[in-house]
């Protein structure tokens, strides 16, 4: 257990040093929506990237309450909002919460449109995807943990 919770530290530091890494350091507008008070939470990650969403999901699989805050309007990064090639070249290289993202997308594929449809056959057992489809997945993901809370368009004034 220890073990896990190191891991656990050591990828919610690395993915809140790159957060805060590409934050801009100029004085941000106020946040468009406004956080209720008093809010508490055992973990706070910082930016909805597809690792940060597996930061969050995990911390919330432990049983943290997690805040899980994003500066833009839209969850998932780069893989929702248009570059969504994975470099993958090995399907056993394939695990964890990746794994769990990909076996959805490809049911999503298979249920809408056929196991035996062009577009299950070319969303590469899910590691190919459309990014509304990667959106909804995230979002599907993100709705079965009610121990995270999602916040949009929030930024980080200071730390």
């Amino acid at each position: 257990m220890k073990t896990a919770k190191r891991f656990l530290f050591a990828a919610l530091c690395s993915v809140l040093a790159a957060g805060y890494a590409q934050t801009p350091r100029k004085k941000s507008p106020p946040p468009a929506q406004a956080v209720p008070t008093p809010v508490s939470f055992d973990v706070l990650v910082y930016g909805a990237t597809p690792a940060g969403i597996g930061a969050a999901l995990n911390a919330a699989e432990l049983g943290h309450r997690v805040a899980l805050v994003e500066p833009t309007a839209r969850i998932g990064g780069m893989v929702t909002n248009g570059l969504s090639l994975t470099d993958i070249i090995s399907l056993e290289s394939v695990s964890g919460f990746f794994k769990q993202y990909a076996d959805r997308a490809h049911r999503h594929y298979v249920q809408a449109y056929g196991a035996d449809s062009p577009q299950a056959r070319d969303c590469f057992f899910g590691m190919l995807t459309e990014p509304k489809v990667s959106l909804h997945v995230f979002r599907e993901m993100l709705a079965e943990r009610p121990n995270v809370t999602v916040y949009t368009q929030h930024r980080l004034h200071t730390v």
